[in-house]
């Protein structure tokens, strides 16, 4: 497949119609099993490896559905994948998928340090967002599919499946497994160049390929490796990457699609050339391009992130607007996105408007002032807002507080 923008939206486009992955092979999966016994075991017959899984999960009621059994059958269609590979590896998932309460939408902190990994083991870790990944000097933003918070370590954080993702996600778990072996992306630049490689930067419903020296590598899941740094479906983003021009800057977002933004390609723009990233936001923009009213929402995050995290007064100010003329129920994720990314921009343009806009919003209230609210909606963007202004140094209201004055329009 092609790794054009438009290639990219009609795979999009497939999967919101009629859904793009296949059934998997059957799983038998013991459901009572103890945090040290097998609970599933997947994947080759004959293998290279057999590496113990630890999955985690967080609390939210957004990733409740990933299941011991879920993440059995998505391992067994990574085993079936990669032994079409020559990767011949078997996977045991040891006990029950853990419930972690301090386990919400993930930045580069947040991924800093979950403890020590059990021997030849990886901890699989499902959370309801990943917001950053990267390396304090080249952070990537947006809508992220995975990341390896450390290259050759054995934990991955994984994102759930959103409305609009196009690919599979056996291959971004496979992917992300890759990075924990040292693998690395083959085409950090944009758009992609090695589209049917899995680990290609910007892996598609096609992106399979191991190549000859990629494949025995995965016999070695399990083992920490040689290497350091960030590694996410994202890239591992160099830090010397060239400055993106304000006429290269919607096919840039085009191209990135949902893997997130590599932001320190953009921080040099503008307000008015960042907003030009209102015509991937604003229906009435895309009137004359029909190639734009199939955005999907992974692209619609990836616009608004870096207006709200590189932003000044005039672009932060277009975003605070624009979370507050959202109100149905599929723009949840695309407002949530974008308190957070306001909160991170705090620390790089601080504005008084933005932080007492954030200290607002963190009260389910400002949310569900309209008749008709839904509940569930108000306190999750509320939550958002509340690790935003973590974000940007603001202490929190607590609950019984009333922020005055809120700018509803």
């Amino acid at each position: 497949m092609s790794s054009t923008p438009t290639a990219w939206l009609l795979a999009a486009a497939c999967a919101a119609l009629a859904g793009c992955e296949t059934t998997g092979p059957q799983v038998n999966v013991n459901s009572a099993a103890g945090a040290s016994e097998v609970a599933c075991s997947v994947g080759a017959d004959n293998p290279q490896r057999t590496v113990r899984i630890e999955a985690w999960r967080g609390f939210e009621a957004n990733v409740a559905g990933y299941t011991t059994e879920r993440v059995c059958q998505r391992l067994a269609e990574v085993g079936q994948g990669l032994l079409a590979q020559q990767a011949a590896v078997r996977f045991e998932v040891m006990g029950q998928v853990r419930v972690h309460a301090d386990l919400g939408p993930a930045d580069n902190s947040d991924m800093a340090n979950t403890g020590a990994v059990p021997a030849h083991t990886v901890r699989l870790v499902v959370v309801d967002a990943l917001i950053q990944c990267g390396s304090t000097n080249a952070p990537t933003g947006g809508f992220i599919r995975g990341c390896a918070p450390r290259i050759g370590q054995p934990v991955v954080f994984l994102n759930r499946a959103v409305f609009g993702d196009s690919t599979p996600e056996w291959i971004t778990w496979a992917h992300e497994l890759g990075h924990t072996v040292g693998l690395r992306h083959p085409d950090d630049v944009r758009p992609p160049t090695a589209s049917q490689r899995l680990m290609t930067y910007m892996p598609l419903p096609d992106s399979t390929s191991l190549t000859a020296s990629e494949s025995p590598r995965y016999a070695q899941l399990g083992t920490p490796q040689p290497g350091s740094g960030s590694g996410a479906a994202v890239g591992v983003v160099p830090d010397n990457l060239p400055p993106i021009n304000v006429a290269q800057l919607i096919p840039f977002i085009l191209a990135t699609g949902q893997h997130g933004v590599p932001l320190q390609q953009l921080q040099h723009l503008s307000d008015a050339e960042l907003l030009t990233l209102r015509a991937l936001l604003e229906p009435a923009a895309q009137i004359d391009n029909p190639a734009l009213k199939q955005l999907s929402l992974p692209l619609r995050i990836n616009a608004l992130v870096p207006l709200a995290e590189l932003g000044r007064d005039q672009a932060q100010a277009y975003v605070r607007d624009y979370l507050l003329r959202q109100t149905d129920a599929a723009s949840l994720d695309l407002r949530r996105y974008g308190l957070w990314a306001l909160g991170r921009g705090q620390q790089r343009h601080p504005t008084d408007a933005t932080r007492q806009f954030l200290q607002q919003a963190g009260q389910p209230g400002f949310w569900c002032a309209a008749p008709g609210a839904d509940t569930a909606s108000c306190q999750a963007l509320a939550s958002a807002a509340t690790k935003a202004q973590r974000s940007a140094g603001v202490k929190p209201n607590s609950p019984t507080d009333t922020p005055t004055s809120p700018t509803r329009r």
